[in-house]
């Protein structure tokens, strides 16, 4: 409402003085000028719509999903635990030739283990861990003397 009582004002005023608009700074000092005759009646009012305020979206608060509590059981803790575990492959078609075998005592581990290298030679690795020593491993290679039939006929050609 203020904004269109400033337009009307401002249309008027520029009307009164035949369109121009005196760029000067107006003081409070009186200033001559040739009054102009003002109209009786004003025959065009011109509207200007003004902008509207564009509402602005509150923002909503984020439901918190609801939380439900996890029971977490703790296992008990064996003091001295101790395994056996062993295993082995011989596969004549494919050459693949392994095996391991593993103790634990408390915290000692002691094992070996055997494998096919692809130089023809046997890897043999005997190792012990323990919280006093560490891991240790003594790593021998042995020749392999092959009797597969099918790593002989490779080797000739």
């Amino acid at each position: 409402m203020v904004s269109q009582v400033i337009l009307l004002v401002s249309i008027y005023l520029v009307v009164c003085h035949g369109g121009h608009i005196n760029s000067q700074a107006v003081d409070y000092q009186t200033q001559q000028h040739h009054p102009t005759p003002a109209p009786s009646v004003i025959h065009t009012i011109q509207t200007v719509n003004v902008p509207q305020p564009v509402p602005v979206p509150v923002p909503q608060p984020v439901p918190v999903p609801h939380v439900v509590p996890v029971q977490i059981q703790v296992e008990p803790v064996d003091p001295y635990p101790h395994y056996n575990f062993a295993y082995s492959v011989n596969d004549f078609q494919t050459g693949d030739s392994k095996s391991q075998h593993e103790t634990r005592q408390g915290d000692a581990v002691r094992g070996q283990y055997s494998l096919s290298e692809p130089d023809g030679t046997r890897r043999t690795v005997d190792y012990t861990a323990d919280a006093q020593n560490g891991f240790n491993a003594i790593v021998q290679r042995t020749p392999l003397i092959s009797h597969h039939p099918l790593q002989n006929a490779y080797a000739h050609h």
